[in-house]
């Protein structure tokens, strides 16, 4: 529990009349910190991710027009162009939806277990070497 969890507590015991207040305040600073270094990164990029695969669709659909011309010299190049934005989205849409959805779920368990990292390194930290 950080210091700022436990300065609210002490405010609650002290002041009965603001716990209805504290809780929601203390509930959302829980759910917060179960979310840890990582999520942190990824709610940066997030959706610049999203934005991404959106304008690479856009622009396979520039290279399907393209490719629609079919005497022209450039329609196989097209095709695959096509195909490999195809691959490079879905393999995005792979990452965002499925890794990094396991992998900030196993965060938020460590994080609900341990606290945050630097947090819990401090803390093994000082019981193995205490001053």
């Amino acid at each position: 529990m950080n210091k700022t969890a436990q300065q609210l507590i002490k405010l609650g015991t002290e002041h009965p009349e603001l716990r209805p207040h504290i809780r929601p305040v203390l509930a959302a600073m829980k759910q917060a910190r179960a979310q840890g270094p990582v999520m942190g990164v990824l709610h940066k990029y997030w959706n610049t991710v999203h934005d991404m695969e959106r304008e690479l669709k856009d622009v396979a659909r520039e290279y399907d027009h393209a490719a629609s011309y079919s005497d022209g010299p450039g329609k196989k190049g097209a095709e695959k162009m096509i195909k490999m934005i195809e691959d490079v989205v879905k393999s995005l849409e792979d990452i965002s939806m499925k890794q990094l959805g396991k992998l900030t779920d196993e965060e938020a368990k460590w994080v609900r277990e341990h606290g945050e990292p630097d947090d819990y390194a401090t803390e093994q930290s000082a019981k193995m070497f205490p001053r």
